[in-house]
């Protein structure tokens, strides 16, 4: 799994998922990243057909060892099919 660093020592990683397209299908993804001084959504964008989300987001961290944690959350989602971490 690739990251970047930005200078106020924060890891970054986007990671691309898709799932079936059901209501609060998206504030679930959000719940499932923890949301403190230590873990950030930087970025998110989604969109839905009816059946199918796709959606995209840019998570920072303190410590890498987040982000393993983080994908084993966004795969635990209800409807999730696929989670890809990319490199930024």
């Amino acid at each position: 799994m690739n990251a970047t660093i930005n200078a106020l020592n924060w890891h970054q990683i986007s990671y691309r998922v898709a799932g079936f397209d059901r209501m609060n299908f998206v504030s679930d993804i959000t719940n499932a990243i923890p949301q403190d001084d230590a873990c950030q959504i930087a970025r998110l964008d989604f969109e839905a057909d009816g059946v199918q989300a796709r959606g995209w987001l840019i998570i920072r961290v303190r410590q890498q060892k987040w982000f393993t944690t983080i994908q084993d959350r966004l795969r635990s989602v209800q409807g999730m099919v696929s989670v890809q971490a990319d490199l930024i």
